[in-house]
Order: structure tokens, then C-alpha cells, then sequence
């Protein structure tokens, strides 16, 4: 209808001059850098079209191939995409596409190497066969139909390997020979099968290779993963607090871990329980013995899984940073207290002093001793040699009376 139309028309315009603000915009705001986005050329290339398709709408001409190329804005929803998180699947084989263009060359160089000497063989091998004139004219015309010139025997190749290969199989076998059916099946087997399995798992891998290295897609990940966890131990936390009051006590704790079903659950979230009072104490991060949801969702992501490398440099780091702490303030107590030292240190010191103090005296002790049995040795000789002259008895006697 004619109001239709206007409002189509009135839309076109409107739209048109909101993609042309959106250009000129950006060129006044970026500048030079507008021009190393390929993104931003492609929005310039789409609103000249427009303009011109403006321009030469009233001069007789079909400007609908303008109108066409300007459907090419549709592209811009990949962009789009990547920001809306629904679109995950759609990001995943865009940029998985986009990812293995290098592979895709190098598949349809290789197919197309091989297909062309098949082709090259059997366009050979079946031009004496069309052109036998002993040969009925149809069955000839329906060989030169798929094997006629070296197009049509590419085309027909390619149809082998990926398409209805049966009507083509038949028609070699009951028509130009029996053994054309061992060709047939080895090169369905072979192409057909062994080669595209092959294609279609370098594209696997390559989809998974991008999946894990695009850098929107990992953080939608770890964003649903931390979601579906957080989900998770709420669903426990009420679970477990069955006195309603928003906190789970020890005993509340204790007495539902002691269901070997959710002690199960636990090992399937990747935290084995094997003592829930040591558990509960590692979890309850406040240390006021009771456990809230958003303690028991950090704690358990803290514990889940194995011993992580991260886990082992940041205990590592600790240790080290106690220790030269430890170490500092042991340096600092010393100096400003040095009576502080150790006992045992204290006790050689003393040991040390007493024996540097006893030595003169022990070594006067050793001489005085040296000295009494020089003189206590003629006395020994006498008693050895008999009983002495009376006149010298009493001199005999005088050292035993000083030693008495």
C-alpha cells in the first residue's frame, strides 16, 4: 500500500542518517585510529553506499544491488555477539571459523590436488568409451554428462567424495564395466570417509583450540562455573541450616556430614571429607565458629581440588616472608636486649668464665701437691731402708710432725 511504502521509505532515511552520525562521529572522536579498525571501514563503505543509493534513486537507474550490499550491515550482529551472553555457541563457531581460515586453505588445496588427478584419469580412461559409435547414443550422452570434459569430471569427483556417489557408481558399473564398482567403493572408503574424517577432525580440534584461547569465551566460563558453584553450596547451606537462623554451627555441620550421601556430594564437587571438625574450622574464615553462605561458597572454591601450583608459590611466599620476619625482630630483641640470648648460649658463657676462674687455683693445688711429695720421699727411702740411729731419729721425725 502507498502508506507502506512512506513509512518504509521514512525508516530508510532515518536509519540511514543515524548510521551516517554514527561515522562521523567516530571519526571526530578517534580520529586517525578510526581507520585501523576494519570494522569502521566496513560501517564508511556501507554508508557511502546508502548515499550514492540516495543520490541516484531518481535518475533511472536499478539501484538495487546498493540496496543489497547495504544488507552486508547485518554482519555487525557477530560483533554484537560477543557482548550478549546467550550467544556463546554463535561466538564459539565464528571465531572458530575465523580461527581456521590457515587449515581450510591447506584442506582444499589438498582435495583439490587429488581430485583433480582422478578426474584427469577417468576423463581418459572413459573418452574411447564415448566416443564409440558401437555404443548406444544415450548411455554415451549420460557418461559425458558426469565424465564429458575436465570440469564435469570435477564436479563429479567432488560429488563422489561428498555428495550421492551412488547414481555415479551405477551408472559406471552397469554401463562401462563391472570393476568400476572397486574403484567406486575404495575411493567412497578411502575419500569419503578416511580424508573427511580427518578434515572434520583438524575443525574439532581447531573449535576447541579457539574455545579455550578466546579470552570472551574463558571468562563467560569461569563466570558461569563460579554462578553454577555459588548455586551449589546455597542449595547445601540451606540444606544444612536446619535451625533456620542464616548460619551453620558446628553441630549443624557435624551432624549432616555425618550422611555418607552428603559426604558424597562433597567429593563430587572435588573436596574429599574426611574430618568435618577440621573441615568446618578451615571454611569458617571469621573464626566465630559458625559458618555463613558466602564463607561456605569461598571456602569450599579455596579447597576444591587438588594442590595447585598457585596454591604452593603463595604458601611458599609466606613461609619465606615469616621467617625473614621472625628473623628481623630475633636481630632487633638482641640488640636491645642482650641478656635475651638463649640458655643454653648463657650456660658455655658461664661454664667458660667459671673454668678460666678455677684454672689458677687447680695449678696452685698440682704445684703445692708437687712439692709435698718431694719432701714426703726421703721419709719413704728411711722406712724402706730400716729404723735410723738414735741421734737421728728426732731429725727422722720432724717432717711427720709438720705434716701432723
Amino acid at each position: 500500500s502507498p502508506w507502506a511504502i512512506q513509512v518504509l521509505g521514512f525508516l530508510e532515511v532515518l536509519f540511514g542518517s543515524l548510521f551516517m552520525l554514527e561515522v562521523v562521529l567516530k571519526v571526530v572522536g578517534m580520529r586517525c585510529s578510526f581507520f585501523l579498525s576494519a570494522w569502521n571501514w566496513f560501517d564508511a563503505i556501507l554508508v557511502l553506499f546508502w548515499l550514492l543509493d540516495l543520490a541516484l534513486s531518481n535518475m533511472p537507474l536499478d539501484t538495487n544491488l546498493l540496496k543489497l550490499v547495504r544488507l552486508a550491515r547485518l554482519l555487525r550482529l557477530i560483533k554484537l555477539a560477543r557482548t550478549v551472553q546467550g550467544f556463546d555457541s554463535l561466538v564459539v563457531m565464528t571465531t572458530a571459523l575465523q580461527g581456521s581460515m590457515s587449515a581450510l586453505l591447506w584442506v582444499a588445496i589438498l582435495l583439490l590436488f587429488l581430485q583433480m588427478m582422478f578426474a584427469l584419469l577417468l576423463f581418459q580412461m572413459l573418452a574411447m568409451f564415448m566416443e564409440d559409435s558401437s555404443i548406444d547414443r544415450s548411455v554415451r550422452l549420460e557418461v559425458f554428462k558426469y565424465f564429458g570434459t575436465f570440469s564435469r569430471a570435477m564436479l563429479t569427483m567432488f560429488e563422489l567424495t561428498l555428495g550421492n556417489w551412488v547414481p555415479v557408481a551405477r551408472l559406471l558399473q552397469e554401463h562401462v564395466h563391472g570393476l568400476f564398482v572397486v574403484f567406486s567403493i575404495l575411493h567412497k572408503v578411502t575419500f569419503g570417509f578416511a580424508c573427511i574424517g580427518v578434515v572434520n577432525g583438524v575443525f574439532m580440534q581447531e573449535t576447541f583450540k579457539v574455545a579455550q584461547m578466546d579470552d570472551v569465551i574463558m571468562m563467560r566460563d569461569a563466570e558461569r562455573k563460579k554462578e553454577t558453584h555459588k548455586k551449589k553450596m546455597f542449595d547445601f547451606f540451606r540444606y544444612a541450616d536446619s535451625s533456620g537462623d542464616g548460619l551453620i554451627t558446628e553441630d549443624e555441620w557435624n551432624e549432616v556430614l555425618q550422611n555418607e550421601k552428603a559426604r558424597n556430594w562433597f567429593a563430587g564437587q572435588g573436596l574429599g571429607v574426611f574430618d568435618s571438625a577440621k573441615l568446618f574450622r578451615m571454611i569458617d574464615s571469621s573464626g566465630d565458629g559458625e559458618i555463613s553462605a558466602d564463607e561456605l561458597a569461598a571456602g569450599v572454591s579455596s579447597l576444591q581440588g587438588p594442590a595447585r601450583t598457585v596454591d604452593l608459590t603463595v604458601l611458599k611466599k609466606e613461609v619465606q616472608t615469616s621467617f625473614a620476619d621472625l628473623s628481623e625482630r630475633l636481630a632487633q630483641l638482641e640488640l636491645r636486649h642482650p641478656a635475651t640470648k638463649p640458655r643454653q648460649q648463657q650456660k658455655q658463657v658461664q661454664v667458660a668464665d667459671l673454668s678460666e676462674t678455677l684454672a689458677p687455683r687447680q695449678h696452685q693445688k698440682q704445684v703445692q701437691f708437687a712439692d709435698l711429695s718431694e719432701r714426703l720421699a726421703p721419709q719413704q727411702q728411711q722406712k724402706q731402708a730400716g729404723p735410723l740411729p738414735p741421734q737421728l731419729g728426732f731429725q727422722a721425725q720432724l717432717p711427720g710432725a709438720i705434716i701432723d
